[in-house]
């Protein structure tokens, strides 16, 4: 059938039809129509490869918004856990804080007025927030980026260090650090970076104290910049184009106007923007151009304009930058947007003369029947394809369910069939990302913030996921009263979704365990019960470890006692004797056996100086490259090596080991530590 044949058989197949039958025609008639044909398609292609050019240029603009969008909001989550972590900085630094020194390292800066020992203890508060600044700016993710939290005092942290701001700088003075400081709402300004002449933007928010008095600003500056080989400004397509930032002012002659505040710098494949060494003015062709850049602006729409640069006709393309008073300015030369267009009708015009005088007569009649029947032809398939395109465009503003009807099998036909399969791909990809970020939030939330203070105990956690969302899960729950704290280790069953809801129910669950008269074989018997309800249905489990650490006291160590549900026993080390015991036990997995009674183990002292680890399965079950797997004797001799260090200090060379033995191996499970040392009293 037809409709199964290609697109270059149906064509050959038209202009058969249209060659095989004989047409005689006049031939000064078929030369005049010739020369006629040839006039028109030249001046069409000229106009029709200029508006190209032109809507080029206007998507260029859109694409370096766009970009510039997306690390906009990129930076604004930063900023948030910035601004949230600041407010929660104690009145006053905590004893033994060290501080580096900011005139060494450039993370700190304080105005020359300051007061020396006001800065300094200021300088002690903010050391507070170096880790949470260094995992937001840390393995490259921010590489042209820095953070600042700046105190009202004057006196800022910013990470990674500045030590090239200079020695004049006052982060109150900034135009950003008093809108900020006023507003309920986060800011965005467009300024000068005070280490250099190139443009920045800083994003900035309040920090509210205690009472909600203002404490100061936390803000994230980042370099304006853009990839240059993956946007529309490449030089690639033969085309050349200038990139300005400008900025809407009073003219010398009191008219309004666009001054150049940032001119285009090219380095390591990115475009930057630097302060001109003098102030210029953009000149539009006429105040029609002028009027109607301006009223384009001030709708905040894009808007394309002749004007001249360097004494050379050009065209502009100028859009606001995400709602600024900053606009983004592409200029390219007249001559070279208009040479297409000219290359296109010289082409045709030489095309039309050269076929006038070599074919002729009969031969020029049949080319010129054979050209219409092309168009027709043509007509029917350029139909097909703006209904993909508009279909593309649907898909494009965010409707999902954009349909194309397929009524071929040729290339078109396969590229509607296509099109309608990307509409519910993507539906089922957004859906999927926005579930897995739903269920890292949870999890999150989930994991104890910092370990309970209990004395003559050093208790610390970690946990290190391979998805998204994992299945390890532990928790400090202490008692009131500064009795006993229980200690939980778990691994659920699968990630995801599914896997952060069972970690949710179990510790609701265990939260709501009662006093500490329940022991741990007690608490785990009712858990499993009730936890069995919720899973009987999907088949899921988790192994747990549930270990209840009674502090010491004067001439009494600290006890431990312990229940197991399926997870291997804890490891507890006695530097004195370089040995090492296990807390070991029965019990099968919770959500298995719903009327298991589960039993207690032995229980144990806790001297000082002994250490208990508990840990999942991912860590003596990671494989190197070589299909090693890191073992309990690795883990061991970790526990060994790091035995008199801080419990915290532990858990992060557990870590590091495993790290370090996987090398170039992805992660396959994950990874947790919780370590229980028992002090001196």
């Amino acid at each position: 059938m037809i409709r199964d044949l290609r697109i270059r058989h149906k064509l050959l197949l038209l202009l058969l039809a249209l060659v095989i039958p004989p047409l005689v025609l006049i031939s000064c008639y078929a030369i005049w129509e010739a020369q006629n044909l040839g006039g028109d398609l030249a001046d069409s292609a000229e106009a029709g490869m200029t508006r190209i050019a032109q809507r080029e240029l206007t998507l260029a603009a859109d694409l370096v918004d766009t970009e510039m969008l997306e690390a906009r909001q990129s930076q604004e989550l930063m900023l948030g856990l910035m601004a949230k972590e600041a407010a929660g900085l104690p009145a006053q630094s905590a004893e033994g804080t060290a501080v580096p020194s900011g005139a060494k390292s450039g993370l700190f800066h304080s105005p020359s007025d300051a007061e020396p020992e006001a800065a300094a203890r200021d300088e002690a508060r903010l050391a507070g927030l170096l880790p949470e600044l260094r995992d937001l700016f840390s393995q490259g993710r921010e590489e042209a980026a820095w953070g600042s939290v700046c105190l009202s005092g004057g006196t800022c942290l910013t990470y990674p260090p500045r030590p090239d701001f200079p020695a004049h700088y006052d982060a109150r003075a900034q135009e950003w650090y008093r809108e900020a400081a006023e507003s309920p709402v986060p800011v965005w300004k467009l300024h000068v970076s005070p280490s250099g002449g190139r443009i920045v933007m800083t994003l900035a928010e309040s920090v509210r104290g205690r009472g909600g008095r203002p404490a100061g600003v936390a803000a994230i500056t980042a370099l304006l910049r853009i990839v240059r080989e993956n946007d529309s400004l490449s030089s690639g397509n033969g085309r050349s184009f200038r990139t300005m930032i400008a900025r809407l002012g009073r003219r010398p002659d009191g008219g309004q106007g666009l001054f150049v505040i940032g001119d285009q710098v090219e380095e390591s494949g990115f475009l930057f923007w630097e302060r001109p060494s003098s102030r210029h003015w953009l000149d539009f062709d006429g105040a029609s151009s002028w009027n109607r850049i301006s009223a384009a602006l001030d709708k905040g729409e894009s808007a394309l304009a002749s004007t001249s640069y360097k004494g050379v006709p050009a065209f502009a393309v100028c859009k606001p930058l995400l709602g600024s008073d900053a606009v983004l300015v592409i200029i390219s030369p007249r001559e070279v947007i208009e040479a297409g267009g000219e290359r296109a009708e010289d082409a045709i015009m030489s095309r039309t003369w050269r076929m006038t005088l070599v074919t002729g007569g009969l031969t020029l009649a049949t080319m010129i029947a054979v050209v219409f029947l092309g168009l027709w032809g043509s007509g029917a398939l350029t139909q097909r394809l703006a209904g993909l395109a508009a279909a593309a465009r649907r898909l494009a503003s965010g409707d999902l369910s954009a349909f194309v009807p397929v009524t071929s099998r040729d290339e078109i036909g396969e590229l509607a069939q296509t099109f309608n399969e990307m509409g519910p791909q993507l539906d089922e990809r957004l859906r999927l990302k926005q579930d897995v970020r739903l269920a890292r939030e949870v999890q999150e939330t989930l994991l104890p913030q910092s370990p309970p203070s209990l004395p003559g105990l050093d208790m610390a956690g970690a946990v290190s996921f391979c998805d998204a969302t994992g299945g390890d899960y532990f928790d400090f729950l202490p008692y009131p009263g500064g009795g006993p704290c229980d200690v939980v280790l778990a691994d659920v069953s699968g990630h995801g979704v599914s896997a952060a809801l069972l970690t949710a129910v179990l510790r609701g669950l265990l939260r709501g365990r009662g006093g500490p008269e329940v022991s741990p074989a007690a608490l785990l018997t009712r858990v499993n019960r009730l936890f069995s309800e919720d899973t009987s249905v999907s088949g899921s489990f988790v192994v747990m470890l549930h270990v209840r650490v009674e502090p010491g006291g004067p001439g009494r160590p600290a006890r431990l006692a312990w229940c197991r549900a399926g997870l291997d026993p804890a490891l507890l080390y006695d530097p004195a004797a370089d040995a090492f015991s296990e807390t070991l036990g029965e019990g099968v997995p919770l959500g298995v056996l719903p009327d298991h009674v589960y039993a207690e183990g032995e229980g144990a002292s806790l001297l000082p100086g002994q250490v208990l680890v508990m840990a999942t399965d991912g860590v003596w079950e990671a494989r190197d490259t070589a299909g090693e797997m890191f073992g309990k004797q690795r883990l061991r001799e970790v526990v060994r090596a790091h035995a008199g260090e801080s419990a915290q200090d532990l858990v992060a060379a557990v870590h590091a080991a495993v790290r370090d033995f996987l090398g170039e191996a992805p992660q396959e499970d994950d990874v947790s530590v919780v370590a229980v040392k028992a002090l001196p009293l």
